[in-house]
C-alpha cells in the first residue's frame, strides 16, 4: 500500500474538532497576520510567535479561517508533495493542499503580473477538471468513483507564490497556514485520450525564454494524478469537505519548482500532447 492509499493515522477532522476553542484565541494572531498579507500588508519572515501552528491539522485551521476571511469563492484545490517518493523523502503522512479561487485559473497562454504574486515558481503540471461532486461526510471514494468523475484533464502550469518573504525559510505548516502557497493556475489543452497514457511517464520541460530550465522528474518521482484527486477526495471528507461539479485539481509538480523573474516567458512542454504557455510579466 503506498502513502497514497493510507488514511492519516488521526484525521484533521478529530483535531478541528478538539481543538476549536484554543485554537480561535491561540492562533488568531496567524490569521490576522495573514489576511492582512493577503490584502496588500507586509509581507511576513513567517508567522508570529507564540501563535504558532502545533501542527499540520492546526495549519490547516488557519488556512480555514483565512479562506474565511478572504471570502473569495473556491474553484478548485491545488495539491503539493503528491508523489510517494515526496513523501518518503519529506517524511509527511500525506500531500499538502490548498484552495484555488476564482480568478487565479487562466486558461493558456496567459500573463500574469509579477506585482500580484511575490516569490513566484512556475511549476508544470496535470490538472483535472471533474464533472461531477465527490465526498462528503463519512463517504469513501474510490479510484474508479474518480475517473467516472473526470470531465477533463488538461495540461497546466501552476504558479506558486507565498505571502512570506521566503517561502523556502519556512516549514511545511506555515505554508499550509498560507493556503499552501497558492498563485494562480494556467490551464493548457485537454488531454483528449488521458485515460490510455501513462501520465507518469510523459516527456516533460520547463522552458524559459527558450531554454529549459527544468527536466521532468524520473518516472519513479512523479505522481499519478488520479490517485492524487481521489487521496484529496478521501481527506476533505475526513474534514466534512468535498470536491463540487466544475472543480480544478492541479495535481502537483512534474519538475523542479522553478523561480521566474518578471519579463520571463515561461512554457511547459509535454512532449507529444503540447504546451502551456505564461508570461510573468
Amino acid at each position: 500500500m503506498t502513502r497514497l492509499e493510507s488514511p492519516r493515522s488521526q484525521p484533521l477532522a478529530k483535531f478541528r474538532d478538539a481543538r476549536a476553542v484554543a485554537q480561535e484565541n491561540r492562533l488568531s494572531p496567524s490569521v490576522d497576520a495573514l489576511l492582512a498579507a493577503w490584502t496588500g500588508g507586509p509581507l511576513l519572515a513567517d508567522l508570529p510567535e507564540n501563535h504558532y501552528p502545533a501542527d499540520i491539522a492546526e495549519g490547516h485551521y488557519i488556512q480555514d479561517q483565512l479562506v474565511a476571511g478572504l471570502g473569495r469563492e473556491v474553484r478548485g484545490w491545488k495539491l503539493a508533495v503528491t508523489s510517494d517518493f515526496a513523501l518518503a523523502k519529506t517524511g509527511l503522512e500525506g500531500p499538502i493542499y490548498g484552495r484555488l479561487f476564482d480568478g487565479d485559473i487562466i486558461d493558456s497562454p496567459a500573463t500574469a503580473s509579477s506585482k500580484n504574486y511575490h516569490g513566484a515558481k512556475m511549476e508544470p503540471e496535470f490538472a483535472v477538471r471533474l464533472a461531477r461532486p465527490l465526498g462528503g461526510v463519512g463517504q469513501i471514494i474510490s479510484r474508479a468513483d474518480v475517473e467516472a468523475a473526470v470531465e477533463s484533464v488538461h495540461l497546466a502550469i501552476e504558479l506558486a507564490a507565498t505571502r512570506y518573504l521566503d517561502s523556502d525559510a519556512v516549514g511545511f505548516v506555515s505554508q499550509i497556514a498560507d493556503n499552501a502557497g497558492t498563485g494562480a493556475l494556467i490551464l493548457g489543452p485537454k488531454v483528449d485520450n488521458w485515460r490510455d497514457i501513462d501520465l507518469k511517464a510523459v516527456p516533460v520541460s520547463l522552458v524559459f525564454d527558450g531554454a529549459v530550465v527544468a527536466a521532468g522528474f524520473p518516472v519513479a518521482e512523479r505522481c499519478d494524478p488520479i490517485a492524487v484527486v481521489t487521496w484529496l477526495a478521501n481527506e476533505l471528507s475526513l474534514s466534512g469537505l468535498n470536491l463540487n461539479k466544475g472543480d480544478v485539481v492541479t495535481t502537483g509538480t512534474l519538475a523542479q519548482p522553478t523561480y521566474c523573474d518578471p519579463g520571463t516567458d515561461g512554457r511547459a512542454r509535454f512532449e507529444g500532447i503540447g504546451e502551456v504557455e505564461l508570461t510573468f510579466a
